[in-house]
């Protein structure tokens, strides 16, 4: 099964220091998009892989930017 959600940024930019994608057992893969850009992907989840991951540079993301978060999982 994959869901798949875009949301847009309502107010105020933003500046970005990490993602913490989070699945359960059942996950096979999570990714974050922007226009243009991946943030974050995983597409062989492993659900001990709870742990924080911060970029190098922090990310700006501007007000009413799209992201796409992506979560496949096994029913």
């Amino acid at each position: 099964v994959t869901w798949e959600e875009d949301v847009r940024l309502a107010s105020g930019d933003l500046e970005v220091f990490g993602v913490f994608p989070h699945q359960h057992a059942r996950g096979l893969g999570t990714s974050v998009h922007r226009e243009g850009a991946c943030l974050a992907d995983a597409p062989r989840w492993d659900d001990l892989w709870q742990e924080l991951a911060f970029y190098r540079e922090p990310v700006a993301l501007d007000a009413g930017e799209r992201l796409t978060l992506r979560c496949r999982w096994s029913t």
